[in-house]
Parts: C-alpha cells; structure tokens; sequence
C-alpha cells in the first residue's frame, strides 16, 4: 500500500486537463511510480519521461504523439498510452524495459482511450466509440484474444472508466454524476 512519507512538493505544472474537463492525466504504479501528461488538448509530439523527485528529466520512453491520457501498470514495467488523432485515436503500450511500443487498439476512428489496468497487469479497459455508442471493453494486456464489450451506453454521450478496484474487481465509470460498478 502506498503511503505518504513526507511533506508534499509540486512536480510539474500545466498538468493535461483538456481531454476531459476536471480530469487530469496521470498514474501512480504500486510501486510508487508517478506518471503523469503536460500539455492540452491541441499539443502535438508530446514525450512521455522519467523524471526524479525534483521533477528532473532522467529519461525520454516512446515516441513522441499526441498523447492524451497515460496509465502506468500495477508493476510499472509498461504504459498504456492514448495516441490522440484528428479522428479519434488508439491505446498503444510501451514495454519499458525493451524501449518497445505497439499498437493496442486497431482503428483511431473509434476514439479508443482511457485505459485503465487490471490489479494484476494482465488486462486493460478502455473506452471506445462504436457504432455511434461509447462502451466500456476488456481486453489481454499481452494483446491476445478478443475484446469483451462489459458495458455500452444507449446514447452518444461519453462514458470512460477511471479506476480497478483491487479486491472485488470492480470497474469505476463515473455515470451522469454518481459511480457505477461494472464486475470485471
């Protein structure tokens, strides 16, 4: 469980919040890792780094995009990246260790973002736009098998997951002003 050690100190400024108005973009690993998004929504080739406690850049990961929401896995070996385009957008992940980024997600017109880990790394949800209807889909954080769809909404209007509970495995999906558990 993370804990707080000492006092809090500012990392970094002008925080991605365009995507989702009150939303920001960033993670936090259970081993303590903080990953976080800089800029808004029009920003074009965006680096994801490595930075240290004093908000010191140590490393450069990924290619630059225009990434619009970041999720670091459980053990904070790979990311899970929003690759924003003009009409829409894909999740890609990137294994840290081999400095390797694929494509998670196949077609940017569905507007696939907002990934979210499993506990224990071995999948993602994430929202997507078909058909005109936004949904909630599981998939194989290792990128095989199918995408499950574990929700869909009637209407046009967004809906995204934000968070994994651990222990009951429950999907958060924040829904016209109160929560909603989904059983992943």
């Amino acid at each position: 469980a993370l804990t707080v050690g000492t006092l809090p100190w500012p990392v970094a400024g002008g925080m991605e919040s365009a995507v989702l108005p009150g939303f920001v973009g960033f993670a936090v690993s259970e081993t303590g890792i903080l990953s976080y998004g800089l800029g808004t929504a029009s920003s074009t080739g965006l680096r994801m780094v490595w930075v240290d406690r004093r908000g010191k850049v140590l490393e450069t990961v990924g290619p630059a995009a225009n990434y619009q929401g970041i999720a670091l896995s459980p053990d904070g070996k790979r990311i899970a990246a929003h690759h924003h385009e003009s009409q829409g957008g894909d999740i890609w992940i990137t294994e840290l260790a081999r400095g390797t980024t694929a494509r998670f997600t196949f077609d940017a017109t569905q507007d696939n973002s907002s990934a979210v880990w499993s506990p224990d790394g071995k999948d993602i949800a994430f929202a997507s736009r078909r058909n005109g209807k936004f949904g909630i889909y599981r998939k194989a954080a290792d990128n095989t098998g199918t995408e499950q769809l574990l929700l869909e909404r009637l209407n046009a209007i967004a809906m995204r997951p934000v968070a994994w509970a651990p222990a009951a495995m429950f999907l958060r999906v924040p829904h016209g002003g109160t929560d909603q558990d989904l059983g992943a």
